[in-house]
């Protein structure tokens, strides 16, 4: 679900960037759109009628210095599964930098509600999945594919999501079940509630093409590391973490 609230900032740079890396329908592995739109159309009600007015409260009511510890102990969340990817493609220097942000964020950073490894020199990396790390091994993207509630992915993506990146989320081992729920969820809320003061700039004749093409393009910089030319890469990692 952290992919769909995604979708609108990814729309976001769609309209700062669009001329520099906007990709025609045709050129686009796009076999499924029929069904792909569908998903595009039930993710947005979800959007509008759950996910938005959640965000909205969560804003409204929690202050500021509590999202943004929360926001952390998120970004905290995705550290391992980006340590494992991160030896997976050979980078093995930021693999232990990784880790070591992990140890010491939730341990002295309080489960990561605060950054205590960047003060001791371990800055942040570049978030990895196990779709990049299969990208980066030469494996195909295949074609576009829309999830509901995931929101955009390839086939590539959608299989490795489900399969490693799952078991690589430490909130999937989180017992009972209705604490995972409570973690899950806010992560999601909380990415959620960052959009709001800028997804009103969102517009275009076709929505669908505008994330499709975003999204991919979006997704061909973070698997090729940023050596593309893309004129929205830079700046926008740690939004979308």
């Amino acid at each position: 679900m952290l992919n769909l609230v995604r979708v609108v900032f990814v729309c976001l740079l769609a309209q700062v960037a669009a001329p520099s890396f906007a990709q025609s329908a045709e050129s686009t592995a796009d076999p499924w759109e029929p069904f792909n739109r569908q998903m595009f159309r039930l993710n947005n009600q979800l959007d509008r009628f759950v996910m938005r007015p959640v965000a909205s409260v969560y804003r409204t009511f929690v202050p500021n210095p509590v999202r943004d510890a929360v926001s952390r102990a998120s970004r905290n969340l995705t550290e391992p599964g980006t340590s494992v990817n991160h030896l997976l493609q050979g980078e093995a220097r930021e693999s232990a930098k990784t880790a070591g942000r992990f140890l010491i964020n939730s341990t002295l950073g309080v489960v990561g509600l605060f950054e205590v490894a960047e003060s001791m020199g371990l800055e942040k990396t570049t978030q990895e999945d196990f779709g990049q790390t299969l990208g980066a091994w030469g494996v195909k993207s295949g074609p576009y594919l829309m999830l509901p509630l995931m929101g955009p992915s390839t086939l590539r993506d959608a299989g490795s999501a489900v399969t490693v990146d799952f078991r690589l989320d430490p909130p999937t081992y989180v017992t009972p079940t209705q604490d995972r729920v409570i973690i899950s969820g806010t992560r999601v809320i909380s990415l959620r509630s960052r959009l709001l003061a800028t997804e009103e700039s969102i517009k275009g004749d076709d929505p669908y093409l505008l994330l499709r093409d975003a999204w991919l393009s979006r997704r061909n910089y973070e698997v090729n590391n940023g050596e593309v030319e893309e004129a929205f890469g830079d700046g926008f990692d740690d939004f979308l973490d």
